[in-house]
């Protein structure tokens, strides 16, 4: 009886702290500096750390050669903790070209972090997502 009580309870909501059952929603403004398409990307740990697809991404096409800014919004997103990620693709290649140094095309992250010669740690860029968010804010730079 107790188990059938806490299904319920979770299925329509009674329980505090529970979010709306379509999840929240995330919205972000990137600054650009370039032309080309806007990448963005909510990742989980997963995600981020084995280099898999994204389940939350746009692409953007932005209507203003760069520099400028472009708004993102990402919807029914379940409680949990994410990145928020973003590259400007200059060259149209889908994907962010390396050099010898690290990215070469623009980029940048919500919780901006550029350690020296290597990528940032997951618990470097994430936030826990509970509630709608809005105006998070990701400055792409080369």
């Amino acid at each position: 009886m107790r188990s059938v009580l806490g299904i319920l309870l979770v299925v329509f909501g009674l329980f505090p702290g529970m979010v709306h059952a379509n999840g929240c929603t995330l919205h972000a403004t990137v600054t650009y500096p370039e032309t080309g398409d806007i990448r963005v990307a909510l990742v989980t740990q997963e995600e981020y750390r084995n280099g898999l697809p994204p389940r939350y991404a746009h692409i953007c096409v932005p209507t203003k050669s760069g520099p400028s800014v472009i708004d993102v919004e990402f919807k029914e997103i379940p409680p949990g903790i994410y990145a928020l990620q973003s590259f400007q693709d200059v060259n149209g290649n889908g994907t962010l070209d390396e050099g010898m140094f690290g990215p070469s095309e623009p980029w940048g992250f919500y919780r901006p972090s550029r350690p020296a010669m290597r990528a940032p740690h997951f618990d470097e860029i994430s936030f826990e997502v509970k509630n709608n968010m809005r105006g998070l804010p990701i400055h792409l730079e080369d």
